[in-house]
């Protein structure tokens, strides 16, 4: 799969940077919102079922889909596998300048 260098730059525009105490510091505009919970169950899944099929611990399901755990890449392509589904479906991005 190829990595759009393109959508980074973007989001790096959606960043506010100022210094604090000699060091630089980026504060994100931006929000990821994670789709899993909707996908999951679509899917006729449940947290169990998903985390029998994955690989992935029933608990970090239920973290991600509460909005308390940032997913790796890796489990974000693993979970995508699992449900048959993009790893770009999994996640949207919202600005929230």
């Amino acid at each position: 799969m190829k990595i759009e260098l393109k959508f980074v730059y973007d989001l790096h525009c959606y960043c506010e940077y100022y210094s604090h105490g000699g060091i630089r510091k980026m504060v994100p505009k931006f929000e990821i919102e994670y789709h899993l919970y909707e996908l999951r169950t679509k899917a006729g899944l449940t947290d169990r079922g998903l985390s029998e099929l994955s690989g992935v611990s029933k608990t970090q399901i239920n973290q991600i889909e509460d909005g308390k755990a940032n997913p790796t890449l890796r489990t974000i392509c693993i979970l995508s596998l699992a449900l048959d589904v993009k790893p770009a479906d999994l996640f949207s991005i919202r600005i929230t300048l």
